[in-house]
């Protein structure tokens, strides 16, 4: 016997031994029934797979559609005239602010300058006061020295009333320049008073003026913020728009894996 005959022989005998041939058909019918309920299932899963091989199909139709009318809302939205009134408002209120920013520092800087000017009008005015003061002394001094010499005159006899007259004289002439002096002061202050009241008023209306472009410089701001928050919420709405298309790309990619692995 060879070799290779034995082995057939004691394949078929390994056979027989594990199914007798009284069980034979009985397990042959198992076999059976179970081949023709995976045959049902393979034909469920072609089915199934057919079906969402359509649902794939359609899902990518759907997608695509979804892509052009996003892609085709936006183009319109961009070209529409809301859109680009939007960007010209929005522009507008930008050039605004600007302008304003400037005139508010052209305005700050010009206040500036009067305060300087006022500073300098007050210190001047304080250096006057000093002045007068200076003035007002010289002029006690000159009275009181006139008192003294005319008790003089009256306590020294034989004091000669040329000597006199020559010291009133004098001390008349010293008068009369202070007085001038005085007078000068005088009018100076007059001059730098005038000079304050026009600096205070000038710097009231600055500052009035100041304000008012400040509110504007608010409101505008504030129209600002509301724009720019619209623009947001036109952002957000973008934003969740490409996320829908990310996660139906993601679907498409699910289903084609799916379809791959049936």
């Amino acid at each position: 016997m060879s070799k290779v005959n034995f082995w057939i022989k004691l394949g078929v005998s390994s056979i027989l031994l594990a199914f007798p041939l009284s069980s034979f058909p009985e397990e042959y019918q198992k076999f059976k029934e179970e081949n023709k309920e995976l045959k049902k299932q393979t034909d469920i899963l072609a089915e199934t797979n057919d079906s969402l091989t359509k649902e794939k199909e359609g899902l990518e139709e759907e997608l695509e559609a979804y892509q052009e009318r996003l892609e085709r809302s936006f183009s319109d939205f961009k070209k529409d005239g809301e859109y680009k009134s939007f960007n010209e408002e929005f522009l507008k209120f930008k050039n605004q602010i600007r302008k304003l920013i400037a005139d508010l520092r052209a305005k700050e800087k010009e206040r500036d300058h009067y305060k300087t000017q006022y500073d300098e009008t007050l210190k001047a005015l304080d250096t006057q006061l000093k002045r007068y003061e200076k003035i007002k002394d010289d002029y006690s001094k000159l009275l009181r020295k006139n008192r003294e010499l005319r008790d003089k005159t009256k306590t020294i006899p034989g004091k000669s009333a040329e000597l006199i007259e020559r010291e009133n004289i004098s001390l008349k002439k010293d008068k009369e320049e202070l007085n001038k002096k005085l007078k000068t002061l005088l009018e100076e202050n007059k001059e730098l008073n005038s000079q304050i009241k026009k600096l205070i008023a000038d710097f009231k209306t600055k500052e009035e003026e100041r304000d008012y472009y400040k509110t504007q410089y608010d409101e505008i701001l504030k129209e600002n913020k509301e724009l720019a928050k619209a623009n947001e919420s036109l952002a957000k709405e973008k934003e969740e728009l490409a996320k829908i298309n990310e996660s139906l790309a993601k679907e498409k990619e699910e289903l084609a894996k799916a379809n791959q692995s049936l």
